[in-house]
């Protein structure tokens, strides 16, 4: 079985030798900073104006909702990984 790494008891990312981590979580935070940011702009403008959504569009909007709910529960629920993966 797996452990969940933990700030402060476990080594730092860093020892682990696995810097590209670093690497993918930066590419990743600026598309997602951009990226949800534009689609609830959109998905808001588009109610307003009622514009009837395709399933293209429906599961952008989804997956941009669990992208900002899994990043609340690493957050608030996996505080030790979160602060581990942070730090």
């Amino acid at each position: 079985m797996h452990k969940i790494p933990e700030y402060g008891v476990d080594p730092d990312p860093y020892a682990l030798h696995i810097d590209w981590i670093n690497t993918v979580m930066l590419f990743a935070f600026a598309a997602s900073l951009f990226a949800i940011s534009i689609i609830i702009f959109f998905t808001i403008t588009f109610i307003v104006k009622k514009v009837q959504f395709t399933k293209v569009d429906m599961l952008s909007i989804i997956v941009s909702l669990v992208s900002i709910l899994i990043f609340f529960l690493c957050k608030y629920e996996f505080t030790n990984l979160f602060n581990w993966v942070l730090d």
